[in-house]
């Protein structure tokens, strides 16, 4: 890099102002000025690199950051753009707090550092999931896919045991010496039976695929499921097997959602996963509070959050700003395989709800519900 330096009339008096051309004396530049001037030029260069340095690096990490959520993304693809989604909205909030100069949030503002720690807390807030099974990550329903092509197969062979049991009634039957009026009775009574075993089976079978549903289980719903835990039958070379497992018993019984209580608390552990990573970077000072920031995204104000239960004075400001638009954003995503995307008007419902609830700040769900923030990404 090259610093260029263009200085010309050196005066006798410094003081001296150039008002017409004779009206000062000029001077010669001695040897001392050329060295101070070099030195100059030379600071003016390295302060030049030096920006161009601090810009190549901030660069550099941006495209990390991004890069980072890139390799989330691609392990649950069913949340891909949450996090750029959660960043904006999240920006978009802290910016109209900023604007406010009356009311309970005029006191709290974000200068340009605290917008830019603020989006990229908000773009590594889930980067622990890189830690969480993907089959636990990806989990859309509660049984696995491979575990509903077993239980099929189970159901195939019960069915083929009842026919199997079925046409040896009919031969013993034929085999039997009985009149024919007293023969086709008892063949009726048979195939009656053989229809309602074949029924039952089918019945299971739905029942199954039924409540693997992430839906809310009914008390008929959860009893009917809970009854098929001793249910057995024999395979067609007489072996005794389970249609359902215990554990499967207990998943299909999860009241809500698709995830066991353990999976939950796997799904959880991806905000101390994220900590811990977030810990490992020695952040310059104005992105010192990146990972307590991202840590507390899931705490709410009552203390029911997690994974600390931290109530309000605990909680990092920026990371209140956070949790409403992450919240708003996994209610209304359209790409969850596990539940339908809720129309905006009710997820503010939610927000609002929550904020009754002491869950979440109620100055920020009004603020971001009055301004209409959530059209900061334009897709709601």
């Amino acid at each position: 890099m090259l610093g260029v330096l263009l200085i010309f009339n050196k005066k006798a008096d410094r003081k001296e102002k150039i008002q017409h051309p004779q009206s000062f004396t000029i001077l010669p530049f001695s040897d001392d000025d050329e060295s101070l001037l070099l030195s100059i030029v030379g600071q003016t260069s390295i302060g030049i690199e030096n920006t161009k340095l601090y810009e190549s690096i901030s660069k550099l990490f941006d495209g990390f950051i991004r890069a980072s959520i890139m390799a989330i993304e691609a392990r649950d693809p069913s949340t891909f753009g949450h996090s750029e989604r959660v960043a904006k909205l999240t920006i978009a909030l802290a910016k109209e707090v900023t604007y406010q100069t009356s009311g309970p949030l005029s006191h709290k503002s974000f200068s340009s550092r605290d917008l830019k720690e603020l989006e990229y807390a908000a773009l590594l807030h889930d980067f622990g999931k890189i830690g969480v099974r993907e089959s636990v990550l990806t989990k859309a329903k509660k049984l696995h896919d491979f575990e509903i092509h077993a239980i099929k197969d189970r159901l195939d062979l019960w069915r083929q045991s009842i026919i199997i049991e079925y046409q040896q009634k009919i031969i013993e039957l034929h085999t039997t010496n009985h009149k024919s009026l007293e023969l086709d009775q008892k063949i009726q009574q048979l195939e009656e039976k053989h229809v309602k075993e074949l029924q039952r089976v089918d019945h299971i079978f739905d029942l199954i695929i039924l409540n693997n549903e992430p839906s809310i289980l009914s008390k008929t719903e959860l009893v009917e499921i809970e009854s098929l835990l001793d249910l057995t039958f024999f395979r067609p070379n007489g072996e005794k097997d389970v249609i359902l497992h215990s554990d499967q018993i207990q998943r299909l019984s999860i009241p809500r959602g698709s995830l066991s209580e353990s999976e939950r608390k796997e799904i959880e552990l991806h905000v101390n996963i994220t900590y811990q990573f977030l810990n490992q970077i020695p952040w310059t000072s104005e992105f010192e509070n990146i990972p307590s920031i991202a840590y507390a995204h899931h705490e709410k104000l009552d203390g029911s959050g997690y994974p600390l239960g931290k109530v309000s004075h605990q909680i990092p400001y920026a990371a209140k700003l956070m949790t409403v638009t992450d919240v708003f954003d996994a209610l209304v995503a359209r790409d969850r395989p596990y539940k339908k995307a809720m129309p905006v008007k009710k997820a503010l419902q939610v927000l609002q709800q929550e904020a009754q609830e002491n869950k979440l700040d109620q100055e920020l769900v009004a603020l971001f519900q009055q301004k209409k923030l959530y059209q900061a990404i334009g897709q709601y």
